[in-house]
Parts: C-alpha cells; sequence; structure tokens
C-alpha cells in the first residue's frame, strides 16, 4: 500500500526543501505519494546489523530492518504519513 506524506513545517517557507534521510528531498507545505519500494529503501537505510556470538565463539550478523515510514513519522517534526487504502478491484 503506498503512502500519502505530508511536509508541514510551520517555522519554514513554503517550497523549503528538506532532506529526509533514506528517503530524498521534498518541500514544504507539498503531499507526496511513497510507493511501497520507497518505504522498503527507507527501511534499508534505517536497518542495524546486531552481531552475535555463541558459546563456541561463533559469530553470526542479523540484518534488522528499521521502522516503516508512517512509525517513523510518529517523532518527525512536520511531517504526516498516511498509509493508503487499495480502492476497488479486486484486492
Amino acid at each position: 500500500m503506498p503512502y500519502k506524506m505530508t511536509v508541514n513545517i510551520e517555522s519554514s517557507v513554503p517550497g523549503e526543501v528538506f532532506q529526509i534521510a533514506g528517503l530524498g528531498e521534498f518541500e514544504n507545505g507539498e503531499t507526496y505519494l511513497i510507493s511501497d519500494e520507497e518505504n522498503e529503501a527507507f527501511r534499508t537505510y534505517h536497518s542495524k546489523q546486531v552481531t552475535r556470538t555463541d558459546k563456541k565463539g561463533n559469530m553470526s550478523v542479523k540484518t534488522i530492518l528499521g521502522p516503516s515510514l508512517d512509525k517513523t513519522s510518529e517523532t518527525m517534526h512536520g511531517i504526516s504519513v498516511v498509509v493508503e487504502k487499495p480502492t476497488g478491484g479486486n484486492q
């Protein structure tokens, strides 16, 4: 499902450009549709790797994806994200 992201940073002028790490540049006062693929790229950018060592000394690395854009936006000043519902069809 795509995401609808609105940039509304009241202390900045309309049209001012902001960078969202792992997603790109966006203008203040605009609304954007973010695809599932872009959201996955955002999550990958914000992922972390956890290294574990077992009792025998063997190391393993696990990648943990970062949170989705809608979850992350809850703590992003002036950024709101709504998950768009599919419309029509047999979805």
